[in-house]
């Protein structure tokens, strides 16, 4: 029996586990999708919360860096690239790394990614 058959047989009349408070549209539907296709530990569950948010935080962080300027003045004046880019690049390798400790392999994207 596969992981995904567990699952329908385990929440057979009953719901998945509900979403944590305070997660955005993003991270809910994360949560939503795959905690309805996958029988998830409580470890596997406070990764996908963690996921969840920074997925949330990267939406953010996408639509920012969508209008910032490229470069902003550096601590001497001089031009240097926004960091707000470097902290897009963070949470996306922060996503990709939780996404892959959830022990869920799916052909999909990794969430979040640009």
């Amino acid at each position: 029996m596969s992981r995904y058959q567990r699952v329908q047989t385990l929440y057979m009349g009953n719901s998945p586990p509900r979403a944590p408070a305070g997660l955005g549209d993003h991270g809910r539907k994360l949560w939503r999708d795959d905690t309805a296709k996958y029988l998830l530990d409580p470890g596997e569950l406070a990764v996908f919360e963690q996921l969840g948010r920074t997925v949330d935080e990267l939406g953010r962080l996408n639509i920012e860096a969508a209008t910032a300027p490229v470069t902003v003045p550096g601590s001497h004046g001089q031009e240097t690239v926004n960091p707000l880019f470097d902290q897009v690049l963070r949470h996306r390798k922060t996503v990709e790394t939780r996404w892959r400790r959830t022990g869920v392999v799916k052909a999909r994207s990794v969430p979040g990614g640009a």
